[in-house]
């Protein structure tokens, strides 16, 4: 879970920043074409499988360790 902390951080950022300036760097949390219910969505559902992935690739580890 430490390794999704500079993600969320930068999402955070991102979404602040953009409240000021109405600049997004990335079209899937772009609040001011999507909304912010769907960018939002798009950015739990990118976390999701961001963590989804890291532990994928952690379990890959442990079952090549063991071998």
């Amino acid at each position: 879970m430490l390794w999704l902390a500079y993600p969320m951080g930068y999402l955070g950022y991102s979404l602040a920043r953009g409240a000021v300036d109405g600049w997004y760097p990335y079209f899937f949390i772009d609040v001011g074409v999507l909304g912010h219910t769907r960018a939002l969505t798009n950015a739990a559902l990118l976390s999701v499988a961001m963590l989804m992935a890291g532990c994928v690739l952690v379990g890959a580890v442990k079952v090549l360790r063991r071998s």
